[in-house]
C-alpha cells in the first residue's frame, strides 16, 4: 500500500511545477493526505515534528474565531497547512520515485524557460501576457522558489556513491540553474549560494583541511558570480521599466497593519490580510506598486499579520524542529542528509525575505521536500533508486 502511495506522491511533484493545474494538484494532495493519515493511524506511528505541526494547524484553525472571514481562513488552513503536511508525511513514509520526480519538476521549469528564450517571450510578463506553453509557467517568483527548494535534493544526489543517483543529481542541478536564472528573480542566486554554503558548512567538522579550503573557495566563487548575475538581472529589469522597488515602504506600512492585532493576527490566509490592508495602506504605495497590496512580501511579516506574535513563535518552533532533525542526523553519522535538510531551511528563510511564496503549490513542494529529507536524515535512504 505504501508503494502505491509513493507513486501517487511522485505523480504530484511535477504537477506542483505547472500553473493552472489547481484541481489536479488539490485532488492528488488531498488523496495523499487522507491516505497518509490512515497509514500513520494504523501503524500508531508518532512522526517527527508532530507537536509543532499540530500546534501550527490548531492555531490556524482557531484564528477562524477572530477572522473577519472564517470560511476563507479555514480554506487557507486546509490548502496551505493540512495538505502540505499530509504530503510531507507521505514523503517521510517513503517513495522510491520521488528523487526522480523532483528532477522531473525542475526539468519542466527548465523547459518553460528554454521555450520562452527561443520564442522571444519575457518570463517577467504577467500571466495574461504569456501564451502557448508558457500558459502553464508558474511565474518567475514561484519558479525560482521551487528551484531553490529542489537544490538540497540535487546536491544530495550529486554526492551519492551510486553513479545513477549522481547523474540524476547533476541533471537536476543543471535544470535548477536554467530555471532559476531564466526567471530573472534577483533572490534566486543569493538564496542558492547561501543554501549551498549551509550544505557545505554543515559538514565542516568531517572535512579535511584540503576540503575546507575547497569549500570556502567554492562559496566565494559562487558569491562573486551571484553578485555579477544579480547586477545583470537588475539591468535587464531596468530595460523593461521594472526599476521601482518600494519594499521598505511596504514593510513599514504592513508593519503598522500588524500592530492592529499584534498577538493573534487578523486570521490565517493572505486573502484576510489583503482585506486588512485595503484601507490601511497609503494611496502612494497603491499607486507605486500594486503587488505590495496583496501581502507583506516577507514570510515572517506575513505570519505575524495572519496569526500574530504567537503564530510567529509556533512557526519558528516548526523551523527549529527541522533544524534539530538536521543536527540529530549528524550524531547518527548522516552528515550529508542532515546538511541537505539544513540547506532546505536556509533556502526557505533567505528566498522568502523579500517576498512570500509559501502558499498553493510552493508550500506543498517545500514540505514534500522536507519529508523526503527527513526520511533521508533518519533512515539513510535518499538514493536515486529508493527513498
Amino acid at each position: 500500500m505504501t508503494r502505491a502511495l509513493g507513486l501517487v506522491l511522485a505523480a504530484l511533484i511535477p504537477v506542483l511545477h505547472v500553473a493552472h493545474a489547481t484541481g489536479l494538484r488539490n485532488l492528488l494532495a488531498a488523496t495523499i493526505a487522507v491516505w497518509t493519515l490512515f497509514l500513520l493511524w494504523r501503524a500508531r506511528h508518532w512522526p517527527p515534528l508532530a507537536l509543532p505541526v499540530a500546534a501550527w494547524i490548531a492555531l490556524g484553525a482557531a484564528s477562524a474565531a477572530w477572522s473577519p472571514d472564517a470560511e476563507s481562513t479555514l480554506k487557507s488552513v486546509f490548502y496551505d497547512s493540512v495538505l502540505p503536511f499530509g504530503v510531507m508525511y507521505a514523503a517521510y513514509l517513503g517513495s522510491r520515485a520521488m528523487p526522480a520526480a523532483v528532477a522531473a519538476g525542475t526539468a519542466l521549469l527548465a523547459v518553460f524557460t528554454a521555450y520562452a528564450f527561443f520564442a522571444g517571450q519575457l518570463l517577467l510578463l504577467p500571466d495574461e501576457g504569456r501564451g502557448g506553453l508558457l500558459y502553464y509557467y508558474p511565474g518567475p517568483g514561484a519558479s525560482s522558489t521551487l528551484s531553490v527548494f529542489a537544490l538540497p535534493v540535487a546536491l544530495l544526489l550529486a554526492a551519492d556513491a551510486e553513479r545513477a543517483a549522481r547523474r540524476l543529481g547533476y541533471f537536476a542541478l543543471a535544470c535548477i540553474l536554467v530555471a532559476g536564472l531564466g526567471s530573472l528573480n534577483r533572490m534566486f542566486l543569493p538564496s542558492a549560494v547561501l543554501a549551498l554554503a549551509g550544505f557545505l558548512f554543515w559538514q565542516w567538522p568531517r572535512f579535511s583541511p584540503r576540503r575546507r579550503v575547497q569549500a570556502v573557495a567554492a562559496i566565494l566563487a559562487c558569491a562573486l558570480a551571484a553578485l555579477g548575475v544579480v547586477a545583470a538581472i537588475t539591468t535587464a529589469r531596468d530595460a523593461v521599466g521594472m526599476t521601482q522597488d518600494v519594499r521598505l515602504q511596504g514593510w513599514r506600512e504592513w508593519g503598522n497593519v500588524a500592530l492592529d492585532a499584534p498577538l493573534l493576527g487578523h486570521g490565517m490566509g493572505k486573502k484576510i490580510i489583503r482585506e486588512a490592508g485595503r484601507e490601511r495602506l497609503s494611496a502612494q504605495l497603491k499607486a507605486r506598486e500594486p503587488h505590495l497590496l496583496t501581502h507583506g512580501h516577507n514570510l515572517f511579516l506575513d505570519v505575524v499579520l495572519q496569526v500574530g506574535v504567537a503564530g510567529l513563535a509556533v512557526f519558528c518552533w516548526l523551523l527549529a524542529a527541522l533544524a534539530r532533525e538536521a543536527w540529530r542526523a549528524r550524531s547518527l553519522g548522516r552528515w550529508r542528509e542532515g546538511a541537505a535538510l539544513a540547506a532546505l531551511v536556509v533556502a526557505l528563510v533567505t528566498k522568502n525575505l523579500t517576498d512570500d511564496y509559501m502558499d498553493h503549490a510552493v508550500v506543498i513542494a517545500f514540505w514534500a521536500t522536507a519529508g523526503l529529507l527527513l526520511r533521508a536524515a533518519t533512515m539513510h535512504a535518499c538514493r536515486g533508486r529508493a527513498v
